[in-house]
This record gives structure tokens, sequence and C-alpha cells, in this order.
């Protein structure tokens, strides 16, 4: 099934944590924007006119209300936002204003911090600062480890991370989650394309081969500790980003925009 009534150049899809809605950034006006829509297609809604040329990267708070993302203001820093998706006209607030800036936001599972990514001394590493940040000036950014995106697990226990290194980590959030050691978890997803979306039971990702091509949708089991391949390229074409139900039951992906087609959904048995 194919969400085409999303339309073209679409990107960045994420499920609501109900399952009712789906986030998704969108040049669709001109300019990216970020859109909402019903998990069907229907009800398609603008949330945002910046009008600028970045934007995106939007992930749900836990609550089913708030959307975080990034966007970057002419040739400034780029830098995260959250806006109120229930409202009619929502009205984003900035939650970052450091240099370097802020990309690739994520939300712990309290709905307290917001995860982000800056890149430092040639370094990317992450970052965490509370939500509620938006006041002028230093936010109270806590510098954690390094990482170019981080999320956490559905309980809240274990951060998955991807950085410029092959492979998905996982770190645990027990007591000092800065002083917990990493775990490699799959090898074969590399570089700035590789995208996942963890699920209770292990993760979703982009398996690529050793030239960090994309082959297949793959699947870790984290209790097994064993991957399976979802789906072939020969079956989704290029993945540029995905999203994945809480239940599972369904995975929305990003297909290469030059394809013509952009959101597509896999629904499972």
């Amino acid at each position: 099934m194919v969400l085409s009534r999303l339309g073209n150049a679409s990107d960045n899809p994420d499920y609501s944590p109900d399952g009712k809605h789906i986030v998704f950034a969108s040049r669709r006006s001109g300019t990216p924007e970020l859109w909402m829509t019903d998990a069907d297609g229907d009800n398609l809604k603008q949330l945002t006119r910046f009008g600028v040329q970045s934007l995106g990267v939007p992930h749900w708070s836990p609550d089913n209300r708030h959307v975080a993302f990034f966007a970057r203001m002419g040739s400034e820093q780029p830098q995260i936002y959250v806006l109120d998706a229930t409202q009619d006209q929502p009205v984003p607030r900035q939650v970052t204003h450091e240099v370097p800036g802020c990309n690739i936001p994520s939300w712990s599972l309290s709905g307290e911090f917001l995860y982000c990514s800056r890149r430092i001394g040639g370094e990317m590493r992450l970052y965490r600062v509370p939500a509620g940040s938006g006041e002028k000036g230093e936010s109270e950014m806590e510098r954690w480890f390094e990482g170019k995106s981080a999320t956490e697990t559905s309980d809240g226990r274990v951060l998955y991370i991807k950085n410029d290194h092959p492979g998905l980590f996982a770190r645990s959030l027990a007591g000092d989650a800065t002083a917990n050691p990493e775990e490699r978890l799959v090898e074969d997803i590399r570089g700035p394309v590789g995208y996942f979306a963890p699920v209770s039971k292990g993760v979703y990702y982009t398996g690529q081969d050793s030239f960090g091509r994309y082959v297949a949708l793959r699947f870790f089991d984290y209790a097994r500790r064993r991957t399976v391949e979802v789906a072939p390229r020969s079956i989704t074409g290029q993945v540029n980003s995905l999203t994945v139900t809480p239940d599972g039951s369904r995975l929305v992906y990003t297909q290469n925009p030059h394809a013509g087609i952009d959101l597509i959904l896999i629904q499972f048995q």
C-alpha cells in the first residue's frame, strides 16, 4: 500500500506513540514544512509555515501531543523546536540556541528531556536538554557521548545510538548512562544514510553492505540476538527513513524521491 495522498518530496515520517497519526516533512508547499496525517493518510494538516530551506526529522513526544524537530533559519545554526500538534495553528517554540547548533532530536520516555547531536571539534556528540527550555541564552545541556542520533526503547531502559562508525549501538540508561559500556548490536548499518526504528522487541533498520549501499530492510531481535530480513531492496527500492507503529504491525518508509513515490506502508501479518 502506498500512502500516495501524502504527495511528493516527503521524508522523515514518525508514528505517534498511540499509532494514530504520522508526522513528516514535505516540500509540497515549496519549502520543507511539517505535516501531519491520520495513520491511514486521511486528514492531512500543515503544522509549520517557516519558509526555510532546511527543516525536518520530527519526533512525537510520549504523550502524543508535542513534536520536536530541527530547523535552520537562513545562515544560522540548526536548532531544536517543539510544537503542540493538537492546536489548530501550532506556534513552534525554540528549545535550543547554542552554537554549534543542535540536530536530530528525540524524546526521553518521560518527555522531560530531548536528545540532540552537535558537531564539535569534528566529532558528533549527543547532548540532553530539558524539553521545557526556550529562553534566550545557553540551555541546560548535558554533554553525553559520541553519537549522531539516539532513540530510547519503549521501556526507557536502553538508548539505541547511531554514530559515524559502522554499526548500531545500545547503552543502558540505568544509573549514570554516560559511564555505562556501549554494545554493538549489528554491524550492517553505516554512515549518515543508516536509519533505525526501535520497537518493544528489537529494532528495524536499513541493512547495508560493506560499501554502505542499502540492500534490505532488516529486524534485529534483541532477546535472541538474531537478525532477519524483512524486505530486500528489489521490493522496497532505496529506503531513506522509516517508522514503525508501537505494536510493530505497520512500517512506513521513505523511498528514493527520484522514483516518484515517497511514503510507503508495509502491513505485517
